[in-house]
């Protein structure tokens, strides 16, 4: 089961938002975040499901994971949030602190909020320039709130990412993004 829940989170890629009430504040690897856009999508099925939230600097985000692609020569932060279900799926996300932790550190049981981050550095091709030690979130925290009657969900987070310890801060508020994705999902360079 783990690593059928490893495999969903991992093939997740980028999502956009029109957000408001968004920061960013610190550097991944010498690399900063000006951000443009934002984006909160759900993403799973009955069995399994967890949410999205992404930062990024280029415009159109909703309408690019609607088309499923990715922007070239971008930058963006990426967060996975969900809770542990009995079955050790990701169940969701409700309202609560999630702890960040890299895949491989998860420690998975029934009730815990974990949450995955990533800090993306992409070329003209959507290569990734920052490697893997240094772009992933390895602890900190994500404070996350529902949707309110508006479609506005927020969260607040502080990480540290790779071995170089880098820590960002920021928060974000946004529209959900009217899109239904089931991992895996495959995404195009635009």
């Amino acid at each position: 089961m783990k690593m059928r829940m490893m495999a969903a989170l991992a093939t997740t890629a980028l999502v956009g938002f029109g957000g408001a009430n968004v920061a960013f504040n610190g550097t991944v690897d010498g690399h900063t975040l000006n951000v443009r856009d934002a984006a909160v999508v759900r993403i799973g099925d009955e069995e399994s499901s967890f949410l999205m939230a992404v930062l990024s600097d280029q415009e159109g985000l909703c309408q690019r994971l609607q088309q499923q692609q990715q922007a070239g020569s971008s930058t963006e932060l990426e967060f996975t949030l969900f809770e542990v279900g009995a079955e050790l799926m990701p169940q969701g996300a409700p309202t609560g602190v999630y702890s960040v932790q890299t895949l491989r550190d998860m420690e998975l049981e029934p009730g815990a909020m974990l949450a995955r981050a990533y800090f993306h550095k992409r070329d003209s091709n959507c290569n990734d320039q920052v490697a893997d030690e240094q772009a992933l979130g390895y602890s900190g925290s994500i404070h996350f709130q529902e949707p309110d009657a508006n479609g506005l969900a927020h969260l607040e987070y502080d990480i540290s990412f790779g071995s170089q310890n880098d820590r960002v801060t920021g928060e974000l508020t946004a529209q959900l993004c009217d899109v239904v994705l089931s991992p895996p999902v495959e995404y195009t360079c635009q």
